[in-house]
């Protein structure tokens, strides 16, 4: 995963080549801010399917249980 320093840091062409890897939608005239978004946009999209909101841990219920009272 790329931060978006790392990516700032790096050329147009080293861009170009990462967003082919990975898939992302990037066109030959993009200028290097809309590569670099491209490349953030493709990377969490990725990291959504990973961890999808439907694998939540369902939360258990504590039942009370039913004993004497002391009343004083």
């Amino acid at each position: 995963m790329y931060s978006k320093d790392e990516l700032s840091a790096k050329n147009i062409s080293e861009l170009q080549a990462i967003a082919n890897e990975m898939g992302a939608e990037a066109t030959d005239g993009s200028n290097e801010e809309s590569l670099m978004y491209a490349i953030l946009d493709k990377q969490a999209e990725i990291g959504s399917m990973k961890n999808p909101l439907a694998a939540k841990r369902r939360r258990t219920r504590i039942v009370k249980k039913d004993t004497d009272r002391v009343y004083t």
